[in-house]
């Protein structure tokens, strides 16, 4: 048998690190272009956050990462969940209307390129809100994320 030369198995090490390694940084140039994207909607009310690979789910999403307060009780007509990148996250939306708030988990991980995903609101759910957030975990890269909100203009 022959010995193993010191350059071979240097350059063996670097090979099994390197397929260890992380997933790539964020392109923050394509992240800027993506952010300008987004905010040139129509939406009323757009939120924006980011979350690194990794962040595990909270415990308690009682308070959203990020949210927004209408100056009066609104009538939501949609909102959308849109997500950078090629990558996957779960969250949660939080709505406050009167008394009550309402946390709605996304059904399964969101991927980022398949577009926004819309949330199914009943009536209920739609209507007399006070207030809208939405808290992004367990993504497998690190990426941005934006809440899209349509309300009623007359309520």
């Amino acid at each position: 048998m022959r010995p193993v030369s010191p350059v071979l198995g240097v350059l063996a090490l670097a090979a099994a690190l390197t397929g260890c390694s992380g997933p790539p940084p964020v392109d923050e140039a394509a992240l800027h272009r993506w952010e300008v994207g987004e905010q040139r909607s129509d939406d009323d009310t757009l939120l924006f956050g980011r979350v690194s690979a990794g962040t595990s789910e909270r415990s308690d999403v009682s308070e959203p990462a990020v949210s927004a307060a209408f100056p009066a009780p609104t009538d939501v007509r949609s909102v959308e969940l849109a997500c950078f990148g090629d990558g996957t996250m779960e969250g949660a939306l939080q709505i406050e209307a009167g008394p009550t708030s309402r946390y709605i988990g996304l059904p399964e991980p969101v991927s980022c390129d398949d577009g926004r995903y819309r949330f199914d609101l009943s009536t209920g759910e739609r209507t007399g809100v006070e207030r809208i957030g939405f808290t992004a975990f367990d993504s497998s890269r690190d990426s941005a994320w934006t809440l899209h909100v349509e309300t009623d203009r007359d309520s």
